[in-house]
C-alpha cells in the first residue's frame, strides 16, 4: 500500500518522507528492516524505517492514535497510515485496507 502511495505521489509530483516505525523494540531490529527494504525495493533516501524504545514507541503510537497489543509471541496492531504536515500535525489518515490511498495526498 505504502508503494502505491509512492507511486501516485510520484505521478503528481509530490514529494514525501515515509517513515515507517516498528512497535514492537524487541522484533523490530535495524538489520530486519534492511532486509524488508532490499526485498520491498525500497532503496529511495525519502523512505525510513525506524525502531525505539518501549516508552517511545508508546508514546508516538498514542499521539497517532494507533492501538497495539500483544498476543502470545506477536504484536498486533491497528492498521493506520497518517500524512503529517511539516510540523508533526496530524493533516489525514487512514485505517481500513480497503481505503484508497490517493486520499492522503492533496
Amino acid at each position: 500500500m505504502l508503494e502505491t502511495l509512492q507511486s501516485v505521489a510520484d505521478q503528481r509530483h509530490i514529494a514525501l518522507n515515509f517513515v515507517v516505525v516498528g512497535i514492537d523494540p524487541g522484533q523490530d531490529r535495524p538489520a530486519d528492516w534492511a532486509d524488508f527494504r532490499a526485498e520491498r525495493k525500497l532503496t529511495r533516501a525519502n523512505w525510513q524505517f525506524l525502531t525505539g524504545d518501549e516508552q517511545s514507541v508508546r508514546h508516538m503510537a498514542n499521539r497517532l492514535g494507533v492501538r497495539y497489543w500483544r498476543y502470545g509471541e506477536h504484536t498486533m496492531h491497528d492498521f493506520k497510515i497518517v500524512l503529517l504536515s511539516v510540523d508533526g500535525k496530524v493533516v489525514r489518515s487512514i485505517d481500513r485496507f480497503d481505503q484508497d490511498v490517493a486520499v492522503l495526498l492533496p
